[in-house]
């Protein structure tokens, strides 16, 4: 239970770090984008696709820091009315069901992703360097992927306290 607790928490701290840069990068470069635009009528070609994608990153990031403190979907109803190993045992359904569905989403998004990478096309222009629309697919995968991990991780976390409730 502590090496879940362990794993979870330097999870939670790399995604904690990892958003907060990106939204220093987000608005930091919406606020370039704006001064060049209002002021030189100029601006970053490739920005706005950028800043697109990122925006994406950060909600998949915010929606695993909120698995991880619990404040993501629940059966709010159950844990209402149900007490003591009975809310654990909903609790730890509700998890592996979330955990089940992400697992689905990141196959899917996988397939996505693959078929982008396949594909080659490019997303946008960085100077003369060609940025591939798979490097920002990559995105959706990964982002369910963090999702499915968290609820593992809680449902692991559910289960080793059901069982303790279970043999005490």
């Amino acid at each position: 239970m502590d090496r879940i607790r362990a794993a979870e928490r330097a999870l939670l701290a790399a995604e904690r770090a990892l958003l907060s840069a990106l939204l220093l990068v987000l608005v930091g470069l919406s606020f370039l984008q704006v001064v060049l635009r209002g002021g030189f009528s100029a601006g970053l070609l490739w920005a706005d696709v950028f800043l697109r994608h990122l925006v994406l990153l950060i909600g998949f990031l915010g929606a695993a820091i909120a698995v991880c403190e619990g404040k993501m979907f629940s059966f709010d109803a159950a844990a209402h009315i149900l007490k003591g190993r009975s809310r654990e045992a909903a609790g730890l359904l509700g998890q592996a069901f979330a955990a089940c569905v992400s697992a689905l989403l990141a196959a899917a998004a996988w397939v996505f992703f693959l078929n982008e990478y396949r594909r080659g096309s490019t997303l946008f222009m960085l100077g003369s360097l060609p940025v591939s629309s798979w490097v920002f697919a990559a995105v959706v995968p990964f982002g369910f992927a963090l999702v499915m991990a968290h609820y593992l991780l809680k449902a692991a976390g559910s289960a080793a306290t059901l069982k303790r409730s279970l043999q005490g």
